[in-house]
This record gives C-alpha cells, structure tokens and sequence, in this order.
C-alpha cells in the first residue's frame, strides 16, 4: 500500500512538473516523457527487485539523487547548448544516467541486503 500511494504522490508532481517549465512545445515536453518513461521503468524494477526495505531505499535515493543532478544539468545546460541540435546527446544522457546509477547501486548492494 505505501507503494501505491507514493507512486500516485509521484505521478502527479511528475505530471505537474511542465506547468513550470519556461520553454513551451518540443523543449520541455520531450524531456518530461522520458523522465516519466524512466520513473515508470525504475518503480516497476525496484518493486521486483529481491532486496530489504533498506536496500530499497538506498536505490530509491540513489535513482532521484541521479536524476536530480540530470535534470539541474540539463536545465542548466539548455542556456548554453542548442536543444535541437544536440538533441539525440541530450536524450541519451536523460536516459541512460539515471537508469545505469541505480544499476551500479544494485549491484554494490545487492549481496548485503537480500
């Protein structure tokens, strides 16, 4: 049940998240549906994954803290890139980074907290 309630928490703050976005179209929306493909992709794992509670959170922590630092680096770096055309790099980075830290997390850990 704590699950469940803080994955609809989630979803609405996820889904609230463009309203504050200052760009418009294309530039923002992109990069909301593949953090949102990530955060669907990562509950659905993490929930699966034969861990502790403990452990759990230690990759919750991880996967946010990570997608934290992308998400500051991309706003950060939209000012100084052009989006369009670095988008493919842009993407990839949105992707791969946050999926791959919680990845390594789990590896580390895995042995300590089953």
């Amino acid at each position: 049940m704590k699950y469940k309630k803080l994955l609809f928490r989630l979803l609405i703050v996820f889904l609230l998240a463009p309203s504050t976005a200052f760009a418009h179209g294309e530039e923002s929306f992109i990069p909301f549906l593949i953090d949102f493909g990530s955060l669907i992709i990562f509950c659905l794992v993490a929930l699966r994954v034969n861990i502790t509670d403990k452990g759990r959170l230690i990759l919750i922590a991880s996967y946010l803290v990570t997608l934290g630092v992308v998400n500051w680096w991309f706003i950060t770096s939209v000012k100084y890139l052009d989006y369009i055309g670095n988008m493919a790099t842009t993407n990839a980075i949105i992707i791969i980074v946050p999926l791959l830290v919680p990845t390594l997390v789990y590896i580390t850990i895995r042995k300590k907290y089953r």
